[in-house]
């Protein structure tokens, strides 16, 4: 029999335990790089909301302005910083750098695909805008299960069995979420048949359409505010972590000044 490389172990099938040097395989140390971590996971936590906003403006009907172009590119790009900056933490961990590397990718699409907005609330009848839109919908929906899912491996790492448990039952709830939305766009498509795909985007912006729009704001809701709580959680245990060091290394450094005076 071969050894297995710890490397390729599933983070999430690591032993539970209370020290981080025990949370994976890989070895190392591993609070390097939770600096990066915690600045990543602020960004997120920030930019998931603003980007909520800034794309549920062109589904209300409400008149675009030039913010509107800048608002969507700019909340997707401090996404996809915000992962961008977790690329230090536990470069041996090939799972973990796979997920995170998936999320890195849809965001940056994410990123490129947002000027469409604009494009297409300001010139709905064409048909490339449109598609283009469909699109970023799509790539969005997908890109919140795939940051769920590298939430859910970064807790894998933490030492908080709490934050293990609240990882992966989100990343499940929200993939179940995005199904059923999934299903249903597809589902009233169908039926709805509509001639372009402009008139189906533009459903929720119908003046009738107020009772759509809080449905289809309340679905999309969900598994952004899930991810936000898994961010959040995530941002206290790498404080806590971080300060918990920055102590017990005040506490050596007096500890050795005082040898020294002794000595």
């Amino acid at each position: 029999m071969t050894a297995s490389d710890p490397t390729d172990a599933d983070p999430r099938s690591a032993p539970r335990t209370r020290g981080w040097r025990g949370a994976s395989g890989g070895g190392g140390d591993a609070l390097a790089g939770l600096s990066g971590v915690l600045r990543g996971l602020s960004a997120l936590f920030w930019a998931l909301p603003l980007a909520l906003l800034a794309f549920a403006r062109h589904f209300l009907a409400i008149i675009p302005t030039l913010y509107d172009l800048v608002l969507p590119t700019v909340a997707a790009g401090l996404a996809l910083y915000g992962l961008f900056r977790m690329s230090s933490y536990r470069p041996g961990e090939r799972i973990w750098r796979s997920s995170l590397f998936r999320s890195q990718m849809l965001a940056l699409l994410v990123v490129g695909l947002s000027p469409f907005l604009f494009l297409w609330s300001r010139v709905p009848s064409m048909d490339f805008f449109a598609r283009a839109v469909a699109l970023l919908l799509v790539v969005s929906l997908v890109f919140l299960v795939a940051l769920l899912d590298t939430l859910e491996r970064l807790a894998a790492m933490m030492p908080d069995d709490t934050v293990r448990g609240d990882a992966s039952l989100f990343r499940g709830l929200t993939a179940y979420v995005v199904t059923v939305l999934a299903g249903v766009s597809v589902t009233l498509y169908w039926r709805i048949a509509p001639g372009h795909l402009s008139e189906f985007l533009e459903i929720p912006r119908q003046p009738l359409g107020l009772g759509r729009q809080a449905i289809l704001l309340l679905l999309i809701l969900v598994p952004v505010a899930m991810a936000m709580a898994v961010t959040w959680k995530l941002k206290e245990v790498v404080l806590a972590a971080m300060v918990g060091r920055a102590i017990a290394a005040d506490r050596d450094g007096s500890l050795n000044g005082t040898g020294n005076r002794t000595g």
